[in-house]
């Protein structure tokens, strides 16, 4: 008993995630189109917001640090390989002492500018090149000529307050700023293609959870796929497409049952009997409790359509299965679990009770046909 318990679990779980795969599949197609509609709408309003930015421009001035130095008899002498190393350390000390308020100050003073030392700070990033002698100062702001005048004017201040501070130094502008002709920022581009990719992935994200944590049916298609193309009647207007009856001379006996509660077998036999009777064939829909099939009633029709209870709920419902040749599952369109369909399915087929399709219900269409 316990390894059927084990079975019957490992086998439902693994339909009800067979049918979340499929279901993920069918809403990731269905619904591509609302991954690219959000895509683009994130990239033109990244483009909106991006074209209400203030341009940004960069201007940049080099320092060389100098590695040489004389003896008495006025040659130069190099540096050796130890001494070249400490030299380019040097140049952390240099971009300190550029940070310094009293050489901010004296860079304001120098290109006239009107704002403070702190702000002037924010505007300015300074790094050295790689392992080279070579560091470099960048301002940034929105008028190009204005970042060039004062990424110079910091190459005419810089030489001479590194000299008061660091005796012995040789620091010299290596090149000067150019006034720049793009702008830095803001990129269109780059912000339009990345909120385009984080708004698609995004959606497709929010689809794959209302797929796959649903635990709800949703499709014909997904109930087709997932259970290996059994067929899969979809109730229109209070009917069935009628399912073809072999040709016999004797009355069948069709079982309707469902996954759950949440609806009702005996108005899905109902509707089945309807749609045979239309079809031309002589239907009627019973309970299964205290059904009799007496030779009398079973001559008088060519179809009985034995309302079962849901199989998962009462262990009567697959003993009067018995007398079905073959089990019609009624399920509720986005009301039917996944988890109960896949026990009700596994429970038949444990049986070896032969199941001849689905009977697809929408919610809403129930109603309306109810209250009619």
């Amino acid at each position: 008993m316990d390894k059927n318990k084990s079975f019957g679990s490992i086998g439902t779980a693994a339909l009800v995630w067979g049918q979340r795969a499929f279901a993920l599949l069918r809403a990731l197609r269905r619904y591509l189109w609302l991954a690219v509609a959000v895509a683009v709408l994130c990239g033109l309003i990244a483009l909106a917001v991006t074209a209400l930015q203030a341009p940004r421009y960069e201007a940049s001035v080099q320092f060389y640090v100098r590695n040489t130095e004389t003896d008495g008899s006025g040659q130069t002498t190099s540096f050796t390989a130890a001494e070249l190393s400490a030299t380019s350390r040097l140049i952390g000390t240099y971009l300190v002492i550029l940070d310094f308020p009293t050489t901010l100050e004296a860079v304001i003073d120098e290109a006239q500018l009107s704002c403070s030392a702190e702000e002037l700070r924010g505007m300015i990033h300074a790094e050295a090149v790689g392992t080279t002698q070579i560091f470099r100062v960048t301002v940034t702001d929105g008028d190009p000529a204005e970042a060039a005048r004062i990424a110079n004017a910091i190459g005419a201040v810089l030489p001479e307050k590194i000299a008061e501070v660091a005796e012995g130094s040789d620091v010299r502008v290596a090149e000067s700023a150019s006034v720049p002709a793009k702008r830095v920022a803001p990129g269109y581009g780059r912000h339009g293609l990345l909120a385009g990719f984080s708004g698609a992935v995004a959606a497709i994200l929010g689809i794959a959870a209302w797929a796959l944590l649903g635990d709800r049916v949703l499709s014909a298609e997904e109930l087709s796929e997932a259970y290996n193309g059994l067929r899969v009647l979809t109730e229109k207007n209070g009917l069935y497409p009628a399912p073809k009856l072999a040709a016999s001379d004797a009355c069948r006996v069709i079982g309707v049952t469902a996954a759950g509660r949440e609806t009702d077998t005996m108005y899905a036999a109902r509707r089945l009997a309807e749609s045979l009777t239309a079809a031309g064939s002589r239907a009627r829909a019973v309970q299964a409790d205290g059904f009799d099939p007496s030779p009398e009633l079973l001559a008088d029709w060519d179809a009985i359509l034995l309302a079962l209870s849901p199989v998962t709920e009462t262990p009567e419902a697959l003993l009067a299965s018995r007398l079905c040749e073959g089990i019609f599952v009624a399920v509720r369109r986005k009301k039917t679990k996944r988890s109960i369909l896949a026990d009700t399915v596994l429970q038949l087929r444990l049986a070896e009770r032969p199941i001849r399709g689905f009977l697809l219900t929408d919610q809403e269409e129930e109603k309306q046909c109810v209250e009619s």
